[in-house]
């Protein structure tokens, strides 16, 4: 990064040459201005009051090598090191999923449905914890666990339930596994965001999650695409309390085939909910008595 006078209006000028083709005008804008302030600390708006900032050469070196990881499609979370899910900083790495604007649905739609006091609740394949920290803090004094098969993945999240203050209890489990099941207690509510996309749509998927996500948290077999649905389900049968709820994400492709499953496994007012984009992204069921 050749910049003879140290000035920021000239890092936003070669930030925005060296990555509009790759991302766009309007996402080189907001890439930029996200690393800016993780790194330096300058809000939108003092880059605008100030464009004439000097910026230390250190400063630079760190600016140079985000952008190259910018170019190398590196998600800008990664760089950071964080993502904002409900206003709760989350840490994220390589071995969790970067949290999702439909997740923040999910949960949001929890809270329009659940107000009694002190309910307990599994979250299925935590990853970074996001869902079970922003539960913890919204919910009225709920008594959460949360469960993941990746040992690293659970430091991610433990490590982001201590940043954020919430007391979680966290398990090393497969749910595929059913004898390990057992030693889980009865809950009131399952919530899981589990894989869902099939090996064949990888082709439909930006370098940037392929390349730097853990495939582990995001694909499924394409001959068993509900393959983690029914071990939830197998799970929920046997550790959701009666009338206990269940809420699911899910791949848009896949919402009627987990409604029938999930009726013929006995659950009623089994609903298919659409998210913001009006794809069907949620499925939630009620355990009969």
């Amino acid at each position: 990064m050749d910049i003879s006078n140290n000035l920021l209006r000239d890092i936003k000028s070669i930030y925005g040459q060296q990555l509009i083709e790759l991302y766009g005008a309007n996402e080189s804008e907001s890439l930029m201005a996200i690393i800016i302030q993780h790194f330096i600390g300058y809000t939108r708006n003092e880059m605008l009051m100030n464009p004439d900032i000097r910026i230390s050469e250190s400063e630079i070196l760190i600016l140079k090598n985000a952008l190259d990881e910018l170019k190398a499609m590196k998600p800008v979370q990664h760089i950071t090191g964080l993502e904002e899910f409900l206003d709760f900083n989350i840490s994220v790495n390589s071995n969790v999923l970067i949290p999702r604007p439909e997740t923040e649905e999910l949960v949001m739609l929890i809270l329009k449905s659940e107000n009694t006091n002190g309910l307990k609740l599994l979250d299925v394949g935590t990853g970074s914890g996001c869902i079970a920290i922003a539960l913890y803090h919204m919910l009225s004094n709920p008594d959460i666990y949360a469960v993941d098969k990746s040992d690293d993945a659970l430091e991610i999240a433990k490590f982001n339930a201590s940043n954020n203050n919430a007391i979680i209890n966290f398990k090393n489990l497969d749910i595929t596994e059913k004898q390990l099941v057992s030693n889980l207690s009865n809950f009131d509510i399952i919530v899981s965001n589990p894989p869902y996309v099939t090996n064949s749509e990888k082709i439909l998927m930006s370098s940037n999650v392929i390349d730097y996500e853990p495939h582990i948290a995001l694909f499924v077999p394409d001959d068993d695409p509900l393959k983690y649905y029914k071990a939830i389900i197998d799970l929920s049968c046997e550790k959701l309390k009666p009338r206990g709820r269940l809420y699911l994400e899910i791949n848009e492709a896949m919402g009627h085939k987990l409604k029938d499953l999930l009726t013929k496994s006995g659950y009623i007012n089994v609903l298919i909910h659409k998210d913001i984009n009006s794809k069907d992204r949620f499925v939630t069921a009620i355990k009969m008595d």
